[in-house]
């Protein structure tokens, strides 16, 4: 006899279960992409104080993930250690910044931060990739789930942008991954801009030094380029 199949999709809408975690992961996905919409708008993102622009970022990617810990850390000069810049703890309500991880401490894990898209990690403790954290970080701090999106600058890995489940763990959802890489690229845009602010005060700020030393000699100055053009004179 030949056989029934049940049409592609049929089982999905019949199921009550299904449908209502569809419905839920749609949900969420709408509110994450509202989220960053709101964030590309924000008067604090791509302002002058970055410490604000990270603040705000890291605050809504712990709400609308709705996990404990959201954190951004950037490489030290060195390269040896990453540094947190901040963290936000969401039952508490606050940042918080400073603490250091030694990259010769957990090779396995800043091996696969320098060759993944993102570190997603459903068991902390159990997961290779993160299990050197497990008795130094994660216990102490009742961690029991991670994702980590690599920052990239100019193709270079700069820092991470890590989110914590605390307590039960719950499973990462395919839109949660999207999400935490969209912020993690905001945050690389927002560290982009501020730096170019920066280098734009330093040549300013330069280039009026020289306008005082050329306006307070007491001889003639004049800069000549290179095919003879007076380009500046006192």
């Amino acid at each position: 006899m030949p056989q029934s199949h049940t049409p592609l999709g049929e089982e999905t809408r019949e199921d009550p279960k299904a449908i209502s975690d569809l419905a839920a992961s749609r949900q969420r996905l709408l509110a994450q992409q509202a989220a960053l919409a709101a964030l590309t708008k924000s008067q604090v993102f791509g302002g002058e104080n970055l410490q604000e622009t990270f603040a705000l970022l890291t605050e809504t990617a712990a709400r609308l993930l709705s996990i404990e810990r959201v954190s951004l850390w950037r490489y030290t000069e060195d390269r040896a250690a990453i540094q947190c810049i901040d963290l936000y703890e969401l039952s508490h309500n606050r940042h918080s910044a400073g603490d250091e991880l030694d990259a010769a401490h957990y090779l396995t894990y800043f091996q696969a931060l320098a060759t993944s898209e993102a570190i997603v990690v459903d068991d902390a403790h159990a997961d290779p990739q993160t299990f050197e954290f497990s008795s130094t970080y994660l216990t102490p701090l009742g961690i029991t789930a991670m994702m980590d999106i690599p920052i990239l600058l100019g193709g270079q890995l700069e820092g991470v942008l890590c989110c914590e489940q605390v307590g039960p763990p719950a499973r990462w959802q395919p839109e949660d991954r999207l999400f935490g890489i969209a912020v993690a690229n905001l945050i690389a845009l927002a560290i982009e801009q501020g730096e170019r602010r920066l280098a734009k005060a330093v040549l300013q700020d330069s280039e009026a030094r020289m306008r005082a030393i050329l306006n307070a000699a007491a001889d003639a100055i004049i800069t000549i380029d290179h095919e003879g053009r007076i380009v500046e004179f006192n």
